[in-house]
């Protein structure tokens, strides 16, 4: 049987779903369109001067969801060595140092929340003032506010998937599963054979 989820996660899941598939959506316009100006350009000596343009901004609006999507995947580039050390200090003892995690995590989720709402909030004022100024691209007068509003629906989207991916390690009770002592012998092993 199934284990029904939490609304908590049900959520995060149907934003997460969501910017899967645009940003698949995007990505995909973005690669057909890099093939047409390479053809055009190559094949038939005729290069297009919008397309550059368009793909620079798929590019930038491919990035910030996927960093988006990786916040709710928690595949950012982080540095684990912290449960290893937690587990060695409580002796292995699998409550605490669960517990001692959690703590390091709500902190670290706490610290990013305020981090990328901030910027959200920079981004979403110079936002603001780039459409007050009416300002266009040059090649095919597009809004130019508009490349930046990718950047604040996903700095938004970021803040929201870490206070549900907190919200969720309470329900679930859960965080950063220790590294194993064999394992961090292995690591610290193989580092001293590389540094002779």
């Amino acid at each position: 049987m199934k284990k029904k989820k939490n609304p908590v996660t049900m959520i995060n899941d149907i934003l997460f779903s969501i910017e899967k598939e645009v940003t698949w959506v995007l990505f995909l316009a973005m690669l057909i369109l890099l093939v047409i100006q390479v053809l055009c350009r190559y094949v038939l000596n005729m290069p297009l001067a919008w397309s550059e343009e368009i793909c620079r901004m798929l590019y930038v609006a491919v990035s910030f969801t996927g960093a988006a999507i990786a916040t709710r995947e928690r595949s950012h580039i982080s540095i684990n060595i912290l449960p290893a050390i937690v587990n060695g200090i409580t002796h292995h003892d699998e409550k605490k140092t669960n517990m001692i995690l959690i703590i390091c995590d709500v902190i670290m989720s706490v610290i990013c929340i305020a981090f990328w709402g901030w910027l959200t909030v920079i981004l979403t004022n110079y936002t603001i003032t780039v459409k007050n100024l009416n300002t266009l691209t040059p090649a095919i007068q597009f809004p130019q506010y508009l490349v930046y509003v990718a950047c604040v629906i996903s700095g938004a989207l970021i803040v929201i998937h870490y206070f549900l991916n907190m919200i969720e390690m309470f329900i679930n009770k859960e965080t950063m599963k220790p590294v194993e002592d064999a394992d961090l012998a292995e690591v610290a092993a193989d580092g001293k054979e590389a540094a002779h």
